[in-house]
Formats: structure tokens, C-alpha cells, sequence
């Protein structure tokens, strides 16, 4: 490779190289902040050992489809290990872990890695390839008790900002955010720019990839203006093409919490076509909704049924494991984007907590960004 390894990259190299000569433990955890250089790093790693059989995923559809299109062909996690099937009747998507993977890999990528399940992570180490955790230390710990947390314990940390990254102004800006700065209002690059509230156009709100926010009652507000430019006419209705929002897991069905994607064929669940037995009638009361989710990458559900009731702005119900819990998309909260990337993001920087707590989470915010940035100061 043409570029040259400053001495944190070296080290690292030298250790995952190590790591995975000596097989002395299946999984190695690279915990690196943003502008490090943990990709170039895992190339070097490729090129060093001669191996080319590398399966790279993350948790997030987003996540793995701005890795594939930076070029490094990747999947999430769950296509990695689990076989999907069509059920003849209901036509709904029924998941089963393999066997084993339907390729041979030498070595096991996953990035964004803080956001890896226990449960996920028990399924991938079960396959006895050697596996590399990388994410990023610096962005705020996943919520809820689910979760591994793997970079908090890192078996290699990277600090240094590597030359090659000094001149990006997401990186530039991120750097910033863990020093403690406040960033002024301006032009940061081309595409990346920090600008008050009051200076936000429709048309920035409408043609951001994702806004992200800190606080639950911005993020209602903001799905329900965005959806209002866009020209949907029921506040709170779900309607044909709306962006949605997968709330909570159901591994079974294939849903993923922070999946998004959109609605569509919405009408009235049809509980006799959907095949449901009667005597679990009661479980889909008569006026419930379904609709026909496509995610990011792709794949379909057909007749799904939801708690429209979310849609209204009521908190799911999430002991009703039968009726699945999604929300508008337009805006989320920083916490729901955790595991994802976006190309052009729009954050509404909010204050929530201490200032340690708002460093990390602006920083986790800004970092979701690829290519541009639109980040609004909305005062404290």
C-alpha cells in the first residue's frame, strides 16, 4: 500500500498480525476514534498475512452499505449468520442460524462494533473463525443491558489523527468536540457547515439523508414538519412512502432496532390471509394496521402489523410481541443512529446532560457523518 504508517498504525498492524499468527484467542478488539485510520490499518493486515478470504459486516444495513460503496464489499451480521426463508403461506421472512458460512473465511471484520448484541456476538463467535472487533471508543455507550460494549475494553486503543485525515473537516470537527471546543458558526469544508436554527431553510430539512437530534419531543416535532413539507396531509398517520423507523428487536422475524426503511400497501390487518390461528385472533385486535416495510437494503416484509398508536406520539407497547413497534424517520435521536453512517446528516445539536455527556454525544453525532454535515447550534 502507498500510504505510510505513522507509529500508532504500525504498532497495531504488528499486534493484530501477532493476534492472529499466535491463535492464541479467537477475537482481537480495535477501538480507534475517528480519522486513526482503522481501515487502512486492516488493509495493511490483509496484505501482510496474504489473506484475501475476509468477510467484512456491521450491525446496521447503513452502516455495511457505506462500507460497501467506500469499497470494501460488506453485510450486516445478520445475513453473515442466519439463512433466510420465506414462509409458503404468509410469505413473512423466517431466520434460522447457519450451519456454517456459505463462504470459507480466514478472518471475520465487524465494524461499528460497539453496537454488537451478546446475543449476536455468541452467534458469530460460534462459527470458530477468527474474528476482529473495530469501533470507536469515543462515542457514547450503547443503551440498554443488551449489548456487549466491546470498545470500552479494547485490546488496541488509537488516539492519533492520522495525516491523511488531518485536512477532513468532519475530522477536523469531531477533533474539536473531544478537546472541549465550541465550534463557531461557518463553513468548515465543502458540504460541512455549522449554522444557527433560525437560519435553516425547508429545503435543508428536506434534502438531508437523516436529521438527528438529542431529545424525543425535537424529534416528534421535526417528523411531523418534515412530513409537512414533503406534502403528507395527516399529522401522525402513516401514509405510502413514508420514511419509518424499526423501534425494537424481533430476531425472528428478521426486524433490527434502528432499521429503517419505508411503508407502503398500508390498510387493515387481514388476520385470516395473514393465516393467524384463531384462537390468537385476540392477539391482533380488529382495527389493526399492517404494512409492506422495505429496509435500507432492500429486503421486503410483507403485512407487517404495527402499533399505530406510536405514530400519534404514544410510547410503544413494548410487552406486545406480536405487533411490531415502528416510528417516523425523518428525524431520530443521536442514541437511535448509534451503528449507523449517513452521507449528508443534518444534527440539531442539543444540551441533555453535563458537559462530558454532551461531548460524547456530539461527537457520536458528528461522526455518523461520511461525506457532508449540516450541524445547528439550537442554543441550551
Amino acid at each position: 500500500m502507498g500510504i505510510q504508517l505513522e507509529k500508532e498504525q504500525q504498532d497495531a498492524v504488528d499486534a493484530i498480525v501477532k493476534w492472529y499468527s499466535e491463535k492464541s484467542k479467537q477475537t482481537l478488539k480495535m477501538a480507534g476514534l475517528a480519522g486513526t485510520g482503522k481501515t487502512t490499518i486492516v488493509k495493511y493486515v490483509e496484505d501482510k498475512l496474504g489473506i484475501t478470504r475476509v468477510g467484512y459486516c456491521a450491525f446496521t444495513g447503513k452502516a455495511a452499505m457505506v462500507l460497501t460503496q467506500k469499497g470494501t464489499p460488506a453485510t450486516t451480521m445478520h445475513k453473515l449468520m442466519y439463512n433466510v426463508e420465506e414462509d409458503p403461506v404468509t410469505h413473512d421472512p423466517v431466520f434460522s442460524k447457519k450451519l456454517e458460512f456459505e463462504e470459507a473465511y480466514d478472518l471475520i471484520v465487524v465494524d461499528e462494533a460497539s453496537m454488537v448484541s451478546k446475543e449476536l456476538q455468541a452467534d458469530l463467535e460460534s462459527f470458530k473463525v477468527p474474528i476482529l472487533y473495530v469501533g470507536d471508543h469515543g462515542q457514547l455507550p450503547p443503551v440498554g443491558d443488551g449489548f456487549s460494549n466491546l470498545m470500552q475494553t479494547p485490546d488496541i486503543k488509537l488516539e492519533k489523527i492520522h495525516r491523511q485525515a488531518e485536512g477532513n473537516p468532519i475530522i477536523f470537527m469531531s477533533k474539536m468536540i473531544r478537546l472541549g471546543a465550541r465550534l463557531p458558526n461557518k463553513i468548515y469544508g465543502p458540504g460541512v457547515i455549522k449554522l444557527s436554527l433560525k437560519d435553516v431553510t425547508p429545503l435543508m430539512l428536506t434534502s438531508t439523508d437523516q436529521i438527528l437530534c438529542g431529545k424525543n419531543a425535537t424529534r416528534k416535532k421535526l417528523n411531523s414538519r418534515v412530513r409537512q413539507l414533503i406534502g403528507f396531509k395527516k399529522d401522525g398517520e402513516l401514509e405510502e412512502g413514508d420514511k419509518v423507523i424499526c423501534l425494537r428487536n424481533n430476531w425472528k422475524k428478521g426486524f433490527i432496532n434502528g432499521m429503517g426503511g419505508t411503508a407502503h400497501n398500508i390498510g387493515e390487518f387481514d388476520r385470516e390471509a395473514a393465516t393467524v390461528p384463531k384462537e390468537e385472533w385476540w392477539r391482533f385486535p380488529e382495527g389493526t394496521m399492517s404494512m409492506l416495510f422495505k429496509n435500507e437494503m432492500g429486503d421486503v416484509f410483507h403485512s407487517v402489523p404495527y402499533d399505530q398508536a406510536v405514530f400519534h406520539g404514544m410510547a410503544p407497547d413494548f410487552k406486545n410481541r406480536w405487533i411490531e413497534a415502528f416510528d417516523f424517520g425523518y428525524a431520530i435521536t443521536v442514541h437511535k443512529s448509534q451503528g449507523s453512517q449517513y452521507y449528508v446528516p443534518m444534527i440539531i445539536e442539543e444540551y441533555l446532560g453535563d458537559s462530558a455527556f454532551h461531548k460524547r454525544w456530539l461527537y457520536t453525532a458528528v461522526t455518523r457523518a461520511v461525506q457532508g454535515l449540516i450541524l445547528v447550534s439550537a442554543g441550551k
